[in-house]
């Protein structure tokens, strides 16, 4: 992606790391969010003579995701990073403003002589002040929530670029020593705890983890995503002979090599270096990790890219190649604003006001959380058709996929409309959806057939974080089934879910109002130790909404039943946003219940580490100050309901009008 401006009537292109994303900046003009599809719409009209459009070429390089990156002989790196690498769909990622006059711009590269002083640094003395000196002069002050998993055989500098790049960023370094217990479930609850340690502003760098494919399966399986998974890449025999050499400094954790890769400290000071000595069969370790290369690429394919780390290349040089990657997903905090993407969720930040009657919240501080559950841009997707019904929404580049697999098996299940100019001159937006045949059969006839094309999207690694589990799929909240869809399928077909949440509430004898908060266990697989309302949940089939209220306060609180039925439903709020698979549309069915003030709950099924009542106004304020303490839905939750007790009123809070807008205006 990037973003192409006008001044003065010369384009001018800066790259940027999201993916298929562009922005249009015309002098004098909003700039406008567009994605290739749409730049192709724009084109067809501009044939009419509505626009004409001129694109820099060295700013949309396609290029495959297994594109290796070839070290170069040059002192700095002036080769556009859409040249070298690509990384699909980061998790985190910039977007230029609508609101703001000036785009931001990427971070500037870093050098190799900026890296050679780095590593001296490193060396010479184990605070961190001359690298923090180092983030400020490239203006990257630091990273929000930076996941990198840094891979590579033994003998490929893991150790050495891990040191590096936590300094570098200011992240936290986490290794695999640290949590390797021979059991895969295990291990990620112990990466769990180590991530719990970090400082989440800054993030981590994970050395040499996950190794094997039922490790990456696992993280999956519990919600741990990486932004980018960095392999370093050396020949075996390379790698042999590195480690059979190796030395260790023990201040600076750096790994050097007294011929191949000698280390630059004065003789006097090299003689702390430590022998390291390499495996007792250096064959079977290379062997070991060549054989799970395959499926590790594989499973991190849309976050994978490659650094090749011959011995010819010095350290400095290496680390300069692989902070071009970093850099595509930091998160820079620029002056004057801007938009930025977290999770794939984008939020506009919006400065506090600089009037004097200044309201008592300032600008932004409730509405970029809200925002960021409801970045998405349909343009980008074709909706999924169950007949004349449209069930979800589907990323333009997974119907290809769908398409090529259905042509592969000699298939017949998806019917494809792509966009572009139809009979008669006729602009279609596209869609995908089931073919006649599908449609006259019944619920169960086409979900079993399409449940088999799942099975070989899963099979050939289309579809990751298989379920074992059907979910029903509608045009809308209780309406009829049209089909029934594996639950790990469900995200690439942009499919809705829906939940409830329950306010438990209670009043004071001054009348005021209170609301029990829970804390997530710490082994949750999904937000663990975050804020949540006391009770929540997903709503199931085959139960009515008032039902999975009572069951979830039972199971949750131990709220009696006949307490729990006595919950009232309050509205809803709806929101959707972009993950790495497709669209994610979500409806929250909102209950209050009202219990004696003095009722207290009690966890009963082990997911809750504790529960606190805090005021209706504290607990907004814990929003506002802290949106990251709270798992992401159920801040939404607590604004909804600090809306409609008159807590958040348009005299007090700034951005009042566009925040209920937001609660429920997605396309769900």
């Amino acid at each position: 992606g990037g973003h192409i401006s006008r001044e003065e009537g010369e384009a001018k292109t800066t790259l940027f790391p999201k993916h298929r994303t562009i922005h249009l900046a015309p002098q004098n003009a909003k700039q406008i969010p567009m994605s290739h599809r749409s730049i192709s719409r724009l084109l067809v009209i501009g044939a009419l003579g509505v626009l004409h459009l001129v694109v820099c070429a060295d700013a949309f390089i396609s290029t495959p995701a297994s594109l290796f990156l070839k070290p170069s002989s040059a002192t700095s790196r002036s080769v556009p990073l859409a040249a070298k690498a690509r990384i699909l769909t980061p998790r985190l990622a910039l977007r230029a403003s609508s609101e703001t006059s000036a785009p931001p711009v990427a971070p500037p590269p870093v050098t190799v002589e900026q890296a050679e002083g780095l590593i001296k640094s490193l060396l010479q003395s184990p605070d961190h002040g001359e690298l923090d000196k180092f983030r400020v002069a490239r203006s990257c002050p630091g990273v929000r929530g930076l996941r990198v998993a840094l891979l590579g055989k033994p003998g490929s500098a893991k150790a050495s670029m891990s040191a590096i790049l936590s300094a570098m960023y200011g992240c936290d370094r986490i290794k695999a020593a640290d949590i390797i217990t021979g059991d895969a479930r295990e291990e990620i609850q112990n990466l769990r705890a180590k991530i719990a340690e970090t400082d989440i502003e800054r993030g981590f760098i994970l050395e040499g983890f996950p190794m094997t494919k039922a490790q990456a399966d696992e993280m999956e399986r519990q919600g741990l995503e990486i932004d980018l998974v960095l392999q370093l890449e050396r020949t075996d025999a390379e790698a042999r002979s590195f480690m059979e050499g190796r030395q260790l400094d023990p201040v600076s954790g750096l790994a050097f090599h007294p011929e191949l890769r000698p280390c630059p400290l004065p003789d006097s000071e090299a003689k702390r270096l430590q022998p390291h000595p390499p495996p007792a069969d250096i064959d079977t370790s290379l062997k070991g990790y060549n054989k799970q290369l395959t499926a590790i690429r594989r499973h991190f394919s849309d976050v994978l890219s490659v650094l090749e780390t011959p011995l010819s290349t010095s350290l400095a040089q290496s680390a300069a190649e692989a902070a071009l990657l970093l850099d595509s997903i930091c998160i820079v905090d620029f002056e004057g604003g801007g938009e930025v993407a977290v999770e794939q969720r984008v939020w506009q930040t919006r400065g506090d006001s600089e009037e004097e009657d200044q309201p008592a919240r300032p600008h932004g501080s409730l509405y970029n959380h809200v925002k960021a559950l409801n970045t998405y841009n349909t343009l980008d997707f074709l909706p999924f058709m169950v007949g004349k019904q449209r069930a979800g929404w589907v990323r333009e580049s997974f119907a290809r996929i769908l398409q090529q697999v259905q042509e592969e098996e000699k298939l017949d299940l998806f019917a494809f409309d792509w966009p572009g100019i139809g009979d008669g001159g006729s602009i279609s937006l596209g869609n995908i959806g089931l073919n006649g045949k599908l449609l006259d059969s019944t619920v169960e006839t086409r979900s079993d057939i399409v449940h088999q094309m799942m099975e070989t999207l899963f099979e050939k690694g289309h579809i990751r974080g298989w379920r074992g589990e059907m979910q029903v799929v509608s045009a809308g909240f209780n309406q009829d089934p049209l089909l029934l869809l594996e639950r790990g399928a469900v995200p690439y077909f942009g499919v809705a879910a829906y939940g409830t949440h329950i306010n438990v509430l209670s009043v004071g004898e001054d009348g005021t109002k209170y609301v029990w908060i829970a804390k997530r266990a710490m082994d949750k697989p999904t937000y663990p130790g975050l804020l949540d309302q006391c009770v929540a949940g997903g709503q199931p089939q085959g139960l009515s909404l008032q039902e999975n209220v009572v069951k979830e306060c039972v199971e949750e609180a131990d709220i009696p039943e006949e307490v729990a039925e006595t919950a009232v439903p309050v509205g809803a709020v709806r929101y959707m946003y972009e993950t790495r698979k497709g669209l994610s549309p979500k409806t929250l069915f909102c209950y209050d219940l009202v219990v004696p003030a003095s009722f207290e709950p009690v966890n009963t099924d082990g997911e809750v580490e504790s529960f606190r009542r805090m005021t209706l106004a504290d607990a907004v304020d814990a929003v506002a100050k802290d949106p990251k303490a709270w798992k992401p839905n159920s801040a939404l939750v607590m604004i909804h309901l600090a809306i409609r007790h008159g807590i958040l009123n348009p005299d007090n809070e700034p951005d009042y009008l566009d925040i209920v807008s937001l609660l429920h205006t997605a396309p769900v």
